[in-house]
């Protein structure tokens, strides 16, 4: 992660609602929350695609009316993209004020920034763990309502591997295979709901750790 990373990690209370606003978690300042443009538009950071932690005319607006404290949020101005919503973009040339054109960053660039954030990292990791009781419960549901279905398939694979080695045997009758018994079968419906479950569980990671959808 590249913003945030030396943030200060405040505990606040445990939320159930994966769809928690960024002022909600632990990075955000109660000082500084009523002056944060974004909380006055009751928008997350991350539905605007623009924060305290990635663009420096939020924080200044907000610093703007706090006396005496310290920010760290944005603190390196390699992190600060040229804001088209910040007027006083520019540099000064030897003894002459020249005015920078703002640079507007593609849906693709923010999405990519706020992936590199500590604050909607975080609100990942909270969907994370607000979806993974809810991913294993389901996925055994799944296998729980589709058990006959799974049970008269295995008796089909049997059917199968028959009817395949019947079409290369060289003697006449092919290969009978003897049906496993019901605990067995159902032993093996276990077994396939457990790999189900386990790739419904590598999926969720993938989207909240490596996608961040």
């Amino acid at each position: 992660m590249a913003f945030g990373v030396d943030a200060e990690y405040v505990p606040k209370p445990v939320r159930t609602n994966i769809f928690g606003k960024c002022w909600e978690g632990p990075y955000c300042r109660d000082s500084i929350r009523p002056h944060c443009p974004i909380f006055q538009a009751r928008q997350a950071c991350w539905r605007v695609k623009r924060g305290c932690f990635c663009e420096e005319d939020i924080v200044t607006h907000a610093a703007a009316k706090i006396q005496g404290l310290v920010l760290d949020m944005a603190p390196d101005p390699k992190f600060n993209f040229a804001n088209p919503h910040n007027p006083s973009i520019g540099e000064i040339t030897g003894t002459e004020y020249v005015r920078q054109r703002p640079v507007e960053l593609t849906m693709a660039e923010k999405k990519e920034r706020c992936r590199n954030c500590v604050i909607y990292n975080e609100h990942e990791r909270e969907k994370y763990r607000f979806l993974l009781p809810v991913t294993i419960l389901g996925g055994i549901a799944l296998c729980l309502l589709f058990s006959p279905l799974l049970r008269a398939g295995i008796d089909g694979l049997f059917v199968l591997i028959e009817r395949g080695a019947s079409l290369v045997s060289f003697q006449g009758g092919g290969l009978k295979l003897s049906r496993p018994p019901a605990p067995v079968a159902w032993a093996m419906v276990a077994a396939i709901t457990l790999m189900v479950v386990s790739k419904m569980l590598q999926a969720l990671e993938w989207a909240c750790f490596r996608a961040k959808i």
